[in-house]
């Protein structure tokens, strides 16, 4: 009877571990699926927000929020580069609607596009060209 429980323990431990390691490695390719190649450079999704209001501006229709998606910081970028690398991206949410950017540009350090979206939905996409589609995941506010 001890036996068996030394096996059975084993064996949940060897199934936990299995477990942790394909969480770990699933988390290592949604990491690098944020990565985009551009024509200013290698860009990452450094967070996506979704705001009530930015610089105190809000979106016309109260039922609207503002999409932010932030970039981690690209030595020597400048504002204007940024938004003509980023002039024809889209976000696309799970309806098949699509959103064009309503203000893009660097705010606090950080690289941005904005975009005013219907505050109910939160499962969208970012459309870059000549890059795949990359699924945003909209941090908790």
């Amino acid at each position: 009877m001890k036996h068996r429980r030394i096996n059975s323990l084993a064996i949940l431990l060897i199934l936990i571990e299995i477990l942790l390691v394909s969480c770990s490695t699933s988390k290592l390719e949604t990491s690098s699926t944020s990565k985009l190649e551009t024509s200013i450079g290698n860009l990452s999704i450094s967070r996506v927000e979704m705001l009530a209001e930015f610089a105190n501006q809000k979106p016309k229709n109260a039922a609207d929020k503002i999409l932010m998606i932030y970039f981690e910081n690209i030595e020597n970028l400048t504002a204007e580069s940024f938004r003509e690398a980023s002039r024809d991206v889209i976000v696309v949410d799970k309806h098949g609607n699509e959103y064009t950017i309503a203000i893009s540009g660097i705010h606090q350090k950080e690289f941005f596009l904005a975009y005013i979206t219907p505050g109910s939905t939160t499962d969208f996409s970012l459309h870059w060209p000549d890059n795949k589609p990359i699924p945003l995941e909209i941090a908790e506010q």
